[in-house]
């Protein structure tokens, strides 16, 4: 990919992911990529900070008792 080093929010114009192959890439390859735009176009992309939520906690905070 030429575009080495952007983020996929760098890269998503809310439609497509926007870059380029330096090569061919196979079939299979080709597919793995088209999963990853399937994958991104379901996230809610911001630029606020990420933060690790515990699903097993209503508060959603880790504890040794959430699991």
């Amino acid at each position: 990919m030429i575009e080495k080093g952007k983020t996929i929010a760098d890269l998503w114009d809310g439609i497509n992911l926007q870059c380029t192959f330096r090569r061919t890439v196979s079939s299979n390859l080709y597919q793995t990529w088209l999963d990853i735009v399937e994958h991104v176009s379901s996230v809610d992309l911001s630029d606020e900070e990420d933060e690790m939520i515990c699903q097993f906690n209503t508060s959603g905070l880790y504890s040794s008792q959430s699991l």
